[in-house]
């Protein structure tokens, strides 16, 4: 009988100006010269706030992280449902989320965290943790390569700034068991290749590589 293919969600996630993006698109490559089918669920507070400078409109911070949580329910569903007809036609998709619920917590106070879970039952911490096979946590940038000017979204206008952030967005990810924090030992190339190496290994622990 042949085996069910486990489709990985994993998380990718960390501090501001940690790589993300630059991870991603060597994700992509690296999945689809393995055989995978890579499905990237973009950020969606950077998608929120988006909306917000477009409108030029400003939420209060309970309303936007209502939005975050709301469409990135929603986006995830989608990419669930798109991943299993992947699997039906015979491919084998991988869908990697630029941050997760769990990141919502990082930017709320405890009042509207509590708030949130009540709106949201995804948001309660049995299932929250449970939505994701693995995470991989970029830490930021050291102080001399790090920049705003690559993402017009980014709030954090200093290091000192975003190195608070990072840990406040690590903090929450206590819980995830198979949570692994890539750190900015060895350069950039040795960081993006040491990640590669932890999706892989996300992949294989569901056995979806012999």
């Amino acid at each position: 009988m042949k085996k069910k293919y486990i489709i990985p969600i994993i998380v990718l996630t960390g501090g501001p100006c940690g790589g993300k993006t630059t991870v991603l698109q060597r994700f992509i490559k690296l999945l689809r010269k393995m055989g995978f089918t890579p499905l990237v669920i973009s950020e969606t507070a950077t998608i929120i706030i988006a909306r917000e400078q477009k409108k030029n409109i400003v939420l209060t911070n309970l309303e936007r992280q209502r939005q975050i949580a709301k469409y990135q329910i929603a986006q995830e569903k989608k990419y669930l449902m798109k991943a299993e007809k992947l699997v039906e036609q015979g491919k084998k998709p991988v869908i990697i989320c630029d941050r997760g619920l769990i990141d919502n917590k990082a930017y709320c106070t405890v009042e509207e965290w509590k708030i949130l879970q009540k709106e949201f039952p995804a948001l309660k911490d049995k299932h929250l943790f449970k939505r994701y096979h693995g995470g991989i946590f970029l830490v930021t940038a050291p102080k001399q390569y790090y920049r705003t000017d690559n993402n017009t979204s980014r709030n954090e206008s200093t290091h000192k700034h975003a190195k608070k952030v990072e840990s406040a967005t690590l903090l929450v990810y206590e819980q995830m068991l198979n949570l692994h924090r890539i750190r900015n030992n060895g350069g950039r190339d040795k960081k993006f290749l040491k990640a590669e190496t932890v999706l892989i290994n996300h992949i294989k622990r569901l056995d979806n590589i012999k």
